[in-house]
């Protein structure tokens, strides 16, 4: 009885943690949609073009730029990426 009790509150902790932690987390779709338009042209140069904001499009066009010293992210791109970054600091 005493270890049913235990495993209860584990979970329920366990549970509070991740919904807390994935509301925190969160970025909006507005923001991602922002990104994907502003580095369009960023993302062809890159090689990065099929992906988007939300699954590894600013990583994959930061692992070319390592590669590649004379890439730049472009102003637009820039911008839309600080921006999100922002709001996804400010939901925290």
């Amino acid at each position: 009885m005493f270890a049913q009790k235990i495993s209860v509150l584990t979970i329920a902790f366990m549970m509070t943690v991740s919904m807390a932690y994935t509301a925190s987390a969160a970025v909006s779709p507005a923001d991602d949609q922002s990104v994907n338009a502003a580095c369009a042209a960023d993302a062809a140069t890159s090689g990065c073009s099929g992906q988007q904001a939300s699954h590894g499009l600013v990583k994959c066009m930061q692992t070319y730029r390592k590669a590649n010293s004379s890439f730049a992210f472009s102003t637009g791109c820039k911008a839309a990426m600080i921006k999100r970054d922002a709001d996804r600091k400010a939901s925290k």
